[in-house]
């Protein structure tokens, strides 16, 4: 799950869906932070309860018609996305995130939120100790957003650097093989100050998957430039 992309489904629903989530960035990024107190009442959205009920009780083709579906998630992102807009201007958006992230009824409305979280960069210093408890959650999403949301942050690496380095050891062994990829890249934005995790980076050269042998690649040298030339590994250009 790298990079700035949320989990939308198939393929023509996300292509009916981004340029919407386009028109909602640029509107916000005119508001400014005005909007914080309704991009994070859409985060919080939930599928009507009444909904829920009819399409227990309905047949499909009504359902349909009465428009039933559970638009939820859909909702959600549109309001994670207006705050990835605000960026580092959205500071007052992280102690409802948290909020969000731990008690959404939803197990995608708590993925939002952390990926919202995330989108925040620097604004989001006081969720470390948050982003860390995450990088243990059951969700893979939610544990993989964690750790990006560490690594753009890249602040406080006494504390951060080493759950990095402990979700790094879980994520070798996870049939997901975005998770290793993301916490190598997570640790890279520490720079130097990630030294203590080439180690298992070293053990990793020669990973099966081609990605995160790239990511390897590309990120050994900025943490370690002395280990990352030793083992021969030359940053791809």
């Amino acid at each position: 799950m790298s990079g700035e992309d949320v989990g939308l489904g198939r393929d023509d629903e996300v292509l009916e869906f981004v340029p919407r989530l386009h028109e909602a960035e640029f509107a916000i990024q005119q508001i400014g932070t005005n909007a914080i107190p309704f991009l994070l009442d859409r985060v919080r959205e939930r599928d009507s309860v009444v909904k829920k009920k009819l399409r227990a009780i309905l047949p499909r083709k009504w359902q349909d018609k009465l428009r039933l579906g559970d638009n939820s998630g859909e909702v959600r992102r549109t309001g994670a996305h207006g705050l990835a807009a605000l960026g580092t201007n959205a500071p007052a958006a992280v102690p409802a995130l948290i909020e969000i992230a731990s008690h959404h009824p939803d197990e995608d409305g708590r993925y939002i939120a952390v990926f919202a979280l995330r989108t925040l960069g620097t604004a989001s210093e006081p969720a470390i100790p948050f982003l860390i408890q995450c990088l243990t959650n059951k969700v893979d999403i939610i544990r993989d957003d964690a750790a990006m949301g560490l690594g753009g942050i890249g602040r406080q690496p006494e504390i951060s650097v080493p759950a990095l380095i402990q979700y790094l050891e879980f994520a070798r062994t996870s049939p997901h093989s975005f998770e290793l990829s993301d916490a190598i890249g997570a640790l890279s934005k520490f720079g130097p100050a990630a030294k203590a995790a080439v180690p298992i980076l070293l053990s990793l050269l020669n990973h099966p998957n081609p990605n995160v042998r790239d990511y390897l690649t590309n990120y050994l040298p900025i943490i370690d430039a002395e280990a990352a030339a030793k083992a021969g590994v030359k940053r791809q250009q």
